[in-house]
């Protein structure tokens, strides 16, 4: 072979040589084009997708906001009825915290009888009401004065106790706040410790992170991170707590993302509503406003310096750093947070210095979010359900305004604990079960609730749903229905109380006994009130008419079936405390019935009042006959059934009440009203079983165990215009005088009083004897 073909041919192969070479770079470069291609393609979806979570879910964002409910807020002023004890009771309920010196809302102290509290504000369906530091003298179970800064106030309103909250399905409870109206040091003191960069980086700040990264890698797992506040809102609030690599890339996307599209205020803001900072039973707490009430009973804008920075502590581990059950990690946590502060030019040394002086300050419990009246409550929602659906309570924010008073309802659950403990003391059935309803007489607002001889436990909830057989607390609306036709009947009207035989529909005989088994005869009418005499009632009730009494009952409010049956004259009828209630406060009130309420006002968070329950009046019976009643029953306490109850209340006041026993001693009631509250008590076994209780052994102690914890009015009997007082002899059914022996005083419709004067009336010879002493109190 020639050179010259040599070389061809290495050329040839030289050339060849190359030829294969560049077929494999342009693979590999061909294959990295395509893989960048696919992981765009694949990238560019995905970033879509996070973007259009982002915006759509951060543009219209809308926290379900639990519903608050509120107490009756009370209102202080000279003159008003009002214990330190109740006051002390009050206080308490709205989380006021006893100190020595009273700085900041929310505190109060004592000195002798004077107490100096410090308002909170509050904002009003009427308008925003400031935060006031006042002093309020008492006296003699009074309010005797109210001074301000600036002198003598003729009225105080406190912030009312939160009692309630109504959560959302998924139980996250929080109180909003805008950044404008977050204390400075709060968001100027969360970036110090969280996030220094904030104000500069575009959603992640990439130093921080790879300084995270390469910590990790070093201990071999992770013990720092890197984020960002805005990396954090994403945590919180779109995405879950595992710790992957694809959730920490979808953060990192998601953060810059927020950022791109708004701006640091609008972040911050919801950052401050959406971080986690406890919990409360199955309720997540979250943002600093929910939180400065949960751990402090205050609002956010009142928190000193220490406080801020225990709450800005905590967005590290709220659970770790929780001052109730870890409080010496709290207190380092907080007093580092305070140091921060001081080393970034937040505070001074000096401030510092003092703030770390001071203990953490949280309360002993939380005073939000439960429900520390789970009876009332459950009246509460069933009233909104009126107007309400339970999502809007669940998820609007409503705050909802009660007529409970914690003072009395603190006297009524102490009533029912130590009274259920002291019946069975007395040999009553520990099984036992009782319930109590008070209320205010001229305004059918309900002051307190209870329906368990556990007050705190929720459940069965007796005072709405224990619907038992009523007895002789019926008897009285029988008597006012006689009482309404004064041309038949007076209190002296004679009345029969003999046994009387009555066919029933069924063909049977129904012939009711007397609680003694005997039959007294001839019988004043008031008299048989007093005693309760079973077969007097039923001759005054059939002559009357079964279904007149039915009609009232549905008139006042009785929505249940009520048979059209002679039994029922004598409580055969099953009602609830609640609408026992209703029943006897338009008795208490004169013959005026208004509507039992446990709700005033609802407001939307933007301030709108939704809906006002106001005071409905409406005359149901005679007013004159109920005026008769009332002295009537005045009379079952003085001399009757309800006897023993002066005794056991300690007071000679006035009182009007009625007893109620079921057949076979299964069920106990007392009703009982003063001037300004009427209530109802019960009690008996869950399964109706006999339980050995009479009117008097059991509900009547109950009643007066309440109301010796409240302040007693006497009942009104001053006589409405068509009645009178007159003075007769009772057991003629005559006129008489003052100065005769067994003279009475006694209440009389108008032209329906006794017309013959007694013996000692004669004797005395009076010529104008009318003129004397007739309309006692025209």
């Amino acid at each position: 072979m020639s050179t010259k073909k040599k070389k061809r041919t290495s050329r040839r192969r030289a050339s060849s040589g190359t030829r294969k070479h560049k077929p494999f770079k342009t693979r590999l470069w061909r294959a990295f084009l395509l893989l960048l291609g696919f992981g765009l393609g694949l990238l560019a979806p995905w970033i879509a997708w996070l973007d259009h979570v982002v915006t759509s879910e951060f543009e219209g964002r809308k926290w379900d906001l639990p519903s608050r409910v509120y107490a009756r807020p009370l209102s202080l002023y000279p003159g008003l009825e009002l214990s330190a004890e109740a006051l002390e009771a009050e206080l308490e309920a709205a989380a006021y915290r006893r100190q020595a010196s009273v700085s900041t809302p929310g505190s109060w102290t004592v000195s002798g009888s004077t107490y100096t509290l410090f308002r909170r504000s509050f904002e009003f369906e009427d308008g925003s009401q400031p935060a006031l530091r006042v002093s309020v003298d008492m006296a003699d179970g009074e309010v005797r004065g109210v001074r301000g800064p600036s002198g003598k106030l003729d009225l105080v309103r406190l912030d009312p106790a939160e009692i309630a909250s109504i959560f959302p399905l998924h139980d996250e409870d929080r109180s909003l706040v805008s950044v404008e109206s977050a204390p400075p040091l709060l968001i100027t003191g969360l970036q110090a410790v969280e996030d220094r960069h904030f104000k500069n980086h575009p959603g992640v700040h990439w130093r921080g992170l790879l300084r995270a990264v390469a910590v990790n890698l070093k201990a071999g797992k992770t013990v720092q991170g890197g984020s960002t506040l805005t990396q954090q809102l994403v945590k919180n609030y779109y995405l879950s707590d595992e710790r992957t690599l694809i959730r920490k890339l979808n953060e990192a996307f998601m953060a810059l993302l927020l950022e791109l599209h708004y701006d640091k205020a609008e972040i911050l803001e919801a950052y401050l509503n959406e971080i986690y900072l406890g919990q409360q039973g199955r309720h997540g707490i979250h943002g600093f406003a929910r939180a400065s009430e949960f751990y402090f009973g205050q609002p956010l804008e009142a928190l000193s310096e220490d406080r801020l920075a225990l709450l800005v502590g905590m967005v590290r581990g709220a659970s770790l750093y929780n001052p109730r059950r870890s409080p010496q990690r709290a207190l380092e946590r907080r007093n580092l947070v305070l140091d921060i502060f001081g080393s970034t030019g937040l505070l001074s040394a000096q401030q510092v210095s003092v703030a770390k002086a001071r203990p953490l300050g949280v309360t002993a419990r939380p005073t939000t979010g439960r429900s520390r009246y789970p009876a009332f409550i459950d009246l509460v929602r069933r009233q909104l359900r009126r107007d309400y659906r339970e999502q809007d309570l669940r998820n609007e924010g409503l705050r909802i305004f009660t007529t409970l008073a914690p003072s009395d309802q603190k006297a009524a659950e102490a009533a029912v604990i130590e009274g259920m403990s002291a019946l069975q003391s007395r040999g009553l059935p520990a099984s036992l079960q009782s319930a109590v309803v008070l209320a205010d007489v001229a305004s059918g607002e309900v002051r307190a609730l209870v329906g368990d001889r556990s007050p705190a436990r929720a459940g069965f909830n007796r005072a709405l749903d224990a619907r038992r057989q009523v007895g002789s607390v019926i008897k009285p609306l029988v008597y006012l229905l006689a009482l309404e036709h004064e041309q038949d009947y007076n209190l002296l009207t004679t009345v029969l109380d003999e046994p009387i035989s009555l066919r029933q529909a069924d063909g049977s005989t129904w012939s009711p006994d007397n609680y003694d088994d005997r039959s007294l005869g001839p019988i004043a009418l008031i008299d048989a009130l007093v005693q309760s005499r079973n077969q007097a009632t039923v001759r005054v009730g059939m002559n009357i008419g079964v279904q007149s009494l039915i009609s009232r009952l549905q008139q006042l409010g009785v929505e249940a079936p009520l048979p059209a049956v002679p039994s029922t004259l004598l409580g055969a009828v099953e009602l609830t405390p609640l609408e026992v209630t209703q029943l006897y406060q338009s008795i208490a009130a004169g013959g005026y019935a208004v509507r039992l309420r446990a709700v005033t006002s609802v407001m939307h968070p933007d301030g709108d009042t939704l809906n006002r329950y106001p005071l409905r009046l409406v005359p149901e019976h005679r007013r004159e006959a109920v005026a008769l009643l009332n002295y009537a029953l005045t009379q079952v306490v003085e001399r009757g059934t309800a006897r023993e109850l002066p005794a056991l209340l300690g007071s000679v006041k006035t009182i009007a009440g009625k007893t109620g026993t079921t057949n076979e001693r299964r069920d106990s009631w007392f009703v009982g009203y003063t001037r300004d509250r009427v209530a109802v008590t019960w009690v008996g076994n869950d399964d109706n079983s006999p339980a050995g209780v009479t009117g008097g052994n059991a509900a009547m102690r109950l009643w007066a165990g309440l109301f010796r914890r409240l302040r007693l009015k006497s009942v009104d009997l001053d006589m409405p215009e068509g009645a009178y007082w007159t003075w007769v002899e009772m057991e003629r059914n005559a006129l008489s005088d003052p100065d005769c022996d067994g003279a009475v005083q006694m209440p009389f419709i108008d032209g329906t009083e006794p017309q013959q004067p007694s013996p000692c009336l004669q004797r005395l010879d009076r010529g104008n004897q009318r003129s004397i002493w007739r309309k006692w109190f025209d």
